[in-house]
């Protein structure tokens, strides 16, 4: 198993990190869950985060093995929105799967009250003819 902390890079199960230096808070999910989306069909969904959430990891999945998606999360604080990607991005690019997240290089703080959006298009192929398909991204962190 390998985990990432910011101040020591890459670190195996073998050398943990001291008391101090690990996150403390309680593990949540943030779960957009987009079922039976049509054929290249684009869609939006917002959550309202309810207390402070530190994201760690990005893990994505999809019903139609070898398919495809892109997408981009965007993240609302105040007036303000900020878009975590530069563009829509192929999601293999920006998320892992289920036993290889994408763990953040530094955690992303997402404030109470904040809203975090998810928009997706969906891209899958099953032999070469476009297919309708299940997509769910999730957000892992702790609760701050």
């Amino acid at each position: 198993m390998l985990s990432w902390m910011p101040q020591k890079g890459v670190l195996s199960s073998l050398h943990l990190p001291a008391i101090d230096e690990r996150i403390e808070g309680f593990a949540y999910l943030l779960v957009f869950d987009f079922p039976g989306e049509g054929v290249l069909a684009t869609d939006s969904q917002a959550l309202i985060v309810n207390q402070n959430f530190l994201v760690e990891k990005i893990t994505a999945s999809m019903s139609v093995a070898g398919g495809t998606f892109t997408l981009q999360i965007y993240h609302q604080h105040g007036s303000v929105q900020r878009q975590l990607f530069t563009e829509a991005l192929d999601y293999r690019l920006v998320a892992g799967v289920g036993a290889s997240p994408n763990i953040l290089q530094s955690p992303y703080l997402l404030g109470a009250g904040d809203t975090i959006t998810a928009d997706i298009a969906n891209l899958a192929k099953a032999a070469g003819v476009y297919v309708a398909c299940d997509i769910q991204i999730v957000l892992h962190g702790v609760h701050v």
